[in-house]
């Protein structure tokens, strides 16, 4: 997922929040990378390593800081070392998911389209299917599986 943002350090954490919580969620995942699977037609591998509780997610956010002058980047930095350390300090013994938070910032503000197209392109990005999704919470995280159901539909 690739999150173009100028200027977003209030409203990235909730969003991330929602995004990651709706990931880490067993059914959703289970469903999504069933249909990237088809969609891109490649075979689902399940990545657990070791018989660890813990799995590396099939998901990447990558946040596309788009020259921001407030408190962006420095936000999402915070934002992943808690949910690293939380992830970390769990006992609850629950099957967590690992989902990577990555910043690729542009030295100047370049619009929403420079940013999403260098969020799309960038070299850390290594998914095979990639979508956008704005760091405002505009577009709902549990709409995901309808698009992709839809995009199924379409093939």
């Amino acid at each position: 997922l690739v999150v173009p943002a100028y200027n977003e350090e209030e409203r990235l954490p909730p969003m991330l929040q929602s995004t990651i919580s709706y990931l880490q969620k067993e059914e959703n995942r289970d469903n999504i990378i069933k249909l990237c699977s088809k969609i891109c037609n490649i075979k689902n591998n399940s990545n657990s390593g070791c018989g660890s509780k813990r799995k590396i997610s099939p998901f990447q956010i990558i946040i596309a800081n788009d020259g921001s002058t407030d408190g962006t980047v420095q936000t999402v930095k915070d934002f992943a070392r808690k949910a690293h350390e939380n992830e970390n300090s769990s006992s609850t013994g629950t099957d967590l998911l690992l989902v990577p938070i990555q910043i690729l910032t542009l030295t100047q503000n370049l619009g929403k389209g420079a940013a999403v197209k260098a969020g799309m392109i960038h070299p850390c990005n290594k998914a095979h299917l990639r979508l956008m999704v704005d760091a405002d919470g505009a577009t709902n995280i549990e709409s995901l599986s309808s698009l992709l159901m839809e995009m199924v539909n379409a093939n």
